[in-house]
């Protein structure tokens, strides 16, 4: 059910009055940015409109980073209330509505709703798409059945709207964390392009190489270094700030090419040339004309794809399926390889002549290892990337420290990954040294890791108790660093009978 479907339901029958107030609280929800007023408007709201003693509104921290808010409208009103009547709403994603508490099967014999005497509630779910970022809960101690349908209706509607509010107030509050990071980040370096952030002297050096050549596009450019070093974004650095910027920058990954799809996929074809073709198709080249080619891992081309590139890099010029004459293209080449082509092509294994076509200009990109004054401010970007919907707002001095102790064999694009999973395991403002798990671990013998003669089956239920107890058992995370559903997880759990080692 879409937002206008949910608001077209909750106000069916609604006079106009109540229409009239409905669009009041949507200015007044949306007036602000600052989540704490946005809650306080709303439970100002809340008692104007309600019979109601209290209202509390419950954000769920990884959504929102606000807990809980209470507003008590009766002084003497203790702050406890039900957790289970809030967990109910949070697992349904459906309004709760309590005629007589004290009387009803499900709750009245929990203690908190015997100690609180409460009689009338009614909890409603503030839901943005699928995702229950909160919960609306009011309730009174003296009256029985105190909220009626049409209340039911409008609190609804109102946490509807309160939903975009609080979305609105949590991206602006991220925004301004984002704001902050990127000064820190810039007061150590700078971002070159959107995506290409310089802070070592070493990278200033290939910033200064893409200036000498950007505007040369006559000139073909190669680019070494090893995987993740962040070959591509060189690249694309390449293109933006070349003449070429405003046309296509179209990557090919080269291990993925197939010989027999080689021509259809890279010079194109005709409607009819053969079957199944039963509309034009410009190629990868063609579609990229007056722009850029970035051909990722070169040095993976099979002998007979190096015969055919090197055919267009020396003609200038593709043969379209399905029509007679060739096509002039113009077309930068910007290839990349964490191979020794140099030594690929000393063995045969590579074309020379291919090699000097591509090799127009080269640049090296240096291993993260050799540039770690880079992995703080990388770190940073990548959390404010990545984070999303959670409030993190940094890492605790401990983890600045584990991440400037590892080598990143995989470089950038591990530091990248090892930040995504700490977002993922984190459970605080700041990720923590525990959050940070490396991918790849020394090298250990077969006695420290594993037993040789364990079962796949034993080896399974080892590694699932190990992330389990990693995440506290956190269904959600766990199930996502292991890449399977939830539901897959609790039948591990109980095939294996896990459950004993909860504490």
């Amino acid at each position: 059910m879409d937002s206008s479907d949910f608001i077209d339901q909750s106000l069916k029958g609604m006079s106009a009055s109540y229409l009239g107030v409905l669009y009041n609280v949507s200015v007044i929800l949306n007036s602000t940015l600052d989540l704490k007023k946005t809650l306080s408007y709303l439970t100002d709201v809340v008692k104007n409109l309600v019979n109601t003693e209290r209202c509390v509104i419950d954000l769920k921290k990884e959504c929102c980073g606000v807990k809980r808010e209470t507003y008590n409208f009766s002084e003497n009103y203790i702050t406890d209330l039900s957790e289970t009547i809030l967990k109910k709403v949070y697992e349904t994603g459906k309004t709760l509505k309590l005629i007589d508490a004290q009387n009803h099967s499900e709750f009245k014999n929990r203690k908190s709703v015997k100690r609180l005497g409460i009689r009338s509630v009614l909890a409603v779910p503030i839901k943005w798409k699928d995702e229950v970022l909160g919960v609306i809960y009011i309730d009174n101690r003296r009256i029985v059945n105190a909220f009626t349908e049409r209340e039911q209706a409008l609190l609804e509607a109102i946490a509807n709207v309160a939903s975009v509010a609080i979305r609105n107030s949590q991206k602006y509050s991220t925004l301004n964390q984002s704001l902050k990071d990127i000064k820190s980040i810039l007061s150590k370096g700078f971002f070159y392009t959107d995506r290409f952030l310089v802070v070592s002297d070493k990278m200033k050096r290939v910033v200064d190489e893409i200036e000498r050549i950007k505007d040369k596009d006559e000139i073909n450019v190669l680019i070494l270094g090893e995987t993740g070093v962040g070959k591509e974004e060189v690249a694309r650095a390449i293109h933006v700030k070349s003449k070429r910027r405003n046309r296509m920058f179209n990557p090919i990954n080269c291990p993925n090419l197939k010989e027999e799809l080689f021509e259809s996929m890279m010079f194109g074809h005709k409607r009819g040339s053969y079957t199944g073709a039963i509309k034009d198709h410009d190629g990868k080249i063609l579609e990229a004309n007056g722009g850029t080619v970035f051909l990722d891992e070169i040095g993976d081309l099979s002998p007979s794809l190096q015969a055919k590139f090197l055919k267009v890099l020396e003609t200038g010029e593709i043969e379209i399926i399905g029509l007679s004459k060739p096509v002039k293209v113009d077309v930068r080449f910007i290839s990349a390889t964490n191979k020794d082509i140099e030594e690929m092509v000393e063995r045969g294994e590579f074309r020379e002549d291919l090699y000097y076509r591509l090799a127009g200009y080269i640049i090296e990109i240096p291993p993260l290892r050799e540039r770690k004054e880079e992995i703080i401010p990388l770190a940073n970007y990548f959390l404010n990337l990545y984070s999303h919907d959670r409030n993190i707002k940094g890492f605790t001095s401990k983890a600045r420290e584990k991440l400037l102790s590892y080598d990143y064999p995989g470089n950038v694009r591990e530091l990248r990954d090892v930040v995504k999973r700490a977002i993922v395991l984190s459970e605080g403002d700041f990720i923590t040294e525990n959050d940070i798990v490396f991918g790849r671990r020394k090298k250990r013998s077969k006695k420290t890791y594993f037993d040789e003669n364990i079962s796949l089956k034993e080896l399974e239920k080892v590694h699932i108790l190990q992330v389990l107890e990693k995440t506290n058992w956190s269904m959600a995370k766990t199930a996502e660093i292991l890449g399977i559903t939830r539901q897959t997880l609790r039948n591990k759990i109980k095939e294996y009978g896990l459950d004993k080692f909860r504490k």
